[in-house]
């Protein structure tokens, strides 16, 4: 998943090549990381009902990462997933299914900004 959002990071900076698209640039930046921080915050509200090793795991790619603001800000959207209302009705199912809107969305974002660099 962090993977991907680097993808749409290369993807973002091939764009800016071109100075007429700066506020694309931004913009497509700016949902980018909104849609990893989406992400995060789903996983908090899932992390009492995912396998412990996937828990172990996130925890451990947060400690992980070198931009330590970066980290920050998505150890602070888990969080809030963690301790919203909607972490005490997650299923597997529903995580699922939250986790897959916000996949849906992100290749979505990465297909455009592929189309726009082609």
């Amino acid at each position: 998943m962090l993977s991907l959002t680097a993808a749409l990071a290369g993807a973002i900076f091939l764009q800016s090549a071109s100075e007429n698209q700066s506020e694309n640039i931004e913009a497509a930046a700016y949902e980018a990381i909104a849609l990893t921080q989406q992400l995060f915050v789903v996983m908090g509200s899932c992390e009492a009902v995912l396998p412990p090793e996937a828990v172990t795991a996130i925890h451990e790619k947060l400690a992980d990462q070198s931009d330590p603001q970066a980290a920050a800000l998505l150890r602070t959207s888990y969080e809030a997933g963690k301790s919203s209302p909607k972490a005490a009705t997650q299923t597997l199912e529903t995580c699922s299914q939250d986790m897959q809107t916000v996949l849906v969305e992100i290749q979505a974002l990465a297909a455009k900004l592929s189309l726009k660099t082609n």
